[in-house]
């Protein structure tokens, strides 16, 4: 944990609490925990871990900054990727952006691959759905153009915090 709770920590909490009964309507089991961000302050996050098969499992947290409620799924850590292949993978990530709907990939500081998507608090649940649902959209794309690569697995579900940047 950072040195201390984000200022808008009652804010960021009321609206997991609508995320999280939201994610219960949809059948998703989730946790609740706090992320340090960069400039100290800690922010409460939901988890959850978006599973395609035994050796493909993804990292889901879900945050925001009380205005917008941000979901982030890590599909692949730079340091699993083959470095001659990054160009191409990168590529084909924004490809994704232009191609399919409500998909975006991203990059954080270190290289590593997300899927993201952001929508204002106010957000209504059917909104919230699609937007969530788009994640898997996205995953599955990632997932048949690694294949193309020869990377059959990637797990980012046991990936640690600390080793990623939520902002």
């Amino acid at each position: 944990m950072g040195s201390s709770k984000h200022p808008d920590w009652d804010k960021m909490e009321a609206n997991l609490d609508k995320v999280s009964r939201w994610l219960e309507k949809l059948e998703v089991s989730h946790t609740r925990t706090s992320i340090s961000l960069d400039d100290g302050y800690d922010i409460p996050i939901l988890l959850t871990t978006y599973t395609v098969s035994p050796s493909n499992k993804f990292l889901v947290m879900i945050g925001g900054d009380g205005t917008w409620i941000r979901i982030k799924t890590l599909v692949a850590e730079k340091s699993q990727l083959p470095e001659y292949l990054l160009q191409e993978i990168y590529y084909h990530c924004l490809l994704g952006n232009f191609i399919l709907d409500e998909v975006t990939f991203s990059a954080d500081r270190k290289g590593n691959i997300f899927i993201e998507a952001d929508m204002l608090a106010s957000t209504r649940f059917e909104d919230f759905k699609e937007e969530f649902f788009s994640i898997a959209t996205g995953i599955h794309y990632f997932l048949d153009f690694m294949k193309k690569f020869g990377q059959q697995s990637l797990d980012t579900s046991s990936t640690k915090l600390r080793d990623i940047q939520y902002q």
